[in-house]
């Protein structure tokens, strides 16, 4: 059974609505459930003494199939706790909030139009020329003054200087662009060795070769670097007004035209940031928010799992602002999405694939309560 189908069977169930078949399967497949241990609260109630009940709710039924129409608040709350059952990836809770029963609107043709993002990336080379990098195979993809750029068979791009001159200064002029659209990603080497991952609607500007001192790209959306160390030429991410300035190091840079801050989470050794007048170095563990229209930085301890889930193929969600989810979600996803009514205090948590549909996310987080969804073409519209 997939999640999709468990959570149609878990609607049906709470509606009272499960053929004995489809309870003999959600009995089977409630078997296997297992709770997540990392998000539950307090107020979620006893996590032994929810399970227990809802192995017990899940067993009782009538002769003719019906489940017995027993569901006080207590087993409202255990039902509750299906949507954090780890099956093959922990789905949604909303923070402070109950179940309620909410209407989802489905169609084939909106499957068709909502799939999760995938490899995409144009490369723009130093002449203007545009590369479709989904387009075209594994191999070399262009060669200039020795320097080349390779495909590799996982898909990524290699820049190698090996058959360039040494000291070719005209290499460091020569600037290369790699965009990802809505809905893509993709991973890049550049010729000192540094490894990026670029998310969805994001784009790097960097020179075919760095110069003997200093090593300098710029960002704008979202990127996450492996630096190769050299003492010798510190590395430098511009990403706006803010600067990000290391040596060799592990780190996350969010940069998107649309936030009001510029975020950036250190993993790995350290990072001095700098924006105007202010500058702050970051320890392991750290995220440093520099705003974009009152230049300031602030430092705070970050969610590392939840900063660096999109590099692992995930979303990763703690207590997050529905308008912040919904965001990420758009990025990935290429969907406009709208608001009606007031949906501003709704909070979600939980961790989900970025490989799945857009459907199953949402349905996780309507079936926690607190908001429906539809789908229009590319449009969500979340409401109360």
């Amino acid at each position: 059974m997939t999640k999709s189908e468990f959570l149609e069977l878990s609607e049906k169930y709470l509606a009272g609505k499960c053929t004995p078949e489809e309870m003999e399967l959600l009995r089977d497949y409630n078997d296997r459930i297992t709770f997540q241990d990392d998000n539950w609260s307090a107020e979620m109630g006893n996590k032994d003494a929810i399970h227990h009940e809802l192995r017990e709710r899940l067993a009782i039924e009538t002769n003719d199939g019906q489940l017995i129409k027993r569901m006080n608040y207590g087993w409202l709350k255990a039902a509750s706790v299906i949507l954090l059952i780890v099956t093959g990836g922990l789905l949604f809770y909303q923070s402070k909030s109950g179940l309620k029963k909410q209407s989802i609107v489905k169609s084939a043709a909106m499957l068709k139009l909502t799939k999760p993002g995938t490899q995409l990336a144009v490369l723009t080379l130093s002449n203007g020329e545009k590369i479709a990098l989904n387009t075209i195979g594994e191999g070399r993809i262009n060669s200039e003054q020795g320097a080349s750029i390779h495909k590799g068979e996982d898909g990524f791009l290699v820049y190698d200087l090996s058959g360039a001159k040494t000291n070719n200064n005209n290499l460091t002029d020569k600037y290369n662009t790699i965009s990802t659209p809505a809905g893509g990603e993709y991973h890049l080497m550049l010729s000192d060795g540094t490894n990026v991952w670029l998310n969805a609607g994001s784009t790097l500007k960097f020179p075919v070769a760095f110069a003997k001192n200093k090593r300098v790209v710029e960002i704008t959306g979202e990127g996450y670097f492996e630096v190769k160390k050299d003492s010798r030429r510190p590395f430098l991410v511009n990403a706006g007004l803010t600067q990000v300035k290391v040596l060799g190091t592990h780190f996350n840079v969010s940069a998107y035209g649309n936030d009001k801050h510029i975020t950036t989470t250190l993993l790995e050794g350290a990072v001095q940031l700098s924006t105007g007048t202010y500058s702050a170095l970051l320890k392991p563990g750290q995220q440093g928010i520099a705003m974009r229209q009152n230049p300031s930085i602030s430092v705070q301890e970050a969610d590392v799992e939840s900063v660096i889930a999109w590099t692992k193929g995930n979303f990763v969600f703690n207590d997050v602002n529905i308008k912040d989810v919904m965001k990420s979600v758009a990025r990935w996803y290429n969907v406009d999405v709208e608001y009606e009514g007031n949906v501003a205090n709704k909070k979600f948590g939980g961790t989900t694939s970025r490989y799945s549909s857009i459907t199953e996310l949402l349905d996780n987080m309507a079936l926690t309560g607190g908001i429906h969804y539809k789908i229009e073409g590319r449009k969500v519209i979340i409401s109360n």
